[in-house]
């Protein structure tokens, strides 16, 4: 029987700063309040041009790294709350290693990333719409999906 496809309701994203050295911890992840959307992280590899001069028709390539990206820019509804909660993450990692683990709801596995959380900007204005920020994450690394952490 065919899996149903899962919504996007109840997704969330959350941090943990590693204890003990590099290593990913499993538990004790923070959720962050208000965010109201997620970009994808692709994991898209730099195709590398190796067509030879001799080539009349077509480019030849080969895989290259895998770009993992630069930023991670997660929207949130501009609040206390969540300003409070950035504020907090960034204090926390000074000088240490932070994952993230974006979970979605009716998944068993989560994906993990390390990254680097940025100072806060401020969020742009529009007539008759709610307040957002973007937040940053600065990605050092992809880790990929793993078992959701436990509580």
């Amino acid at each position: 029987m065919a899996e149903i496809a899962l919504l996007s309701a109840g997704a969330k994203i959350g941090y943990a700063v590693a204890t003990e050295g590099d290593t990913r911890p499993t538990q004790g992840y923070t959720t962050l309040p208000n965010v109201t959307s997620l970009p994808s992280l692709d994991q898209a590899p730099n195709m590398i041009d190796v067509t030879r001069l001799s080539a009349l028709k077509y480019t030849e390539k080969i895989v290259g790294l895998i770009d993992s990206g630069d930023s991670f820019g997660i929207t949130a509804n501009l609040t206390d709350e969540f300003v409070a909660a950035w504020d907090t993450l960034t204090t926390a990692a000074k000088g240490k290693t932070v994952f993230f683990c974006i979970e979605f709801k009716g998944m068993k596995k989560a994906f993990y990333f390390r990254g680097d959380p940025q100072p806060l900007g401020t969020g742009g204005a529009e007539p008759n719409q709610a307040l957002k920020i973007t937040a940053n994450i600065a990605i050092e690394t992809m880790v990929g999906w793993d078992a959701s952490p436990t509580a």
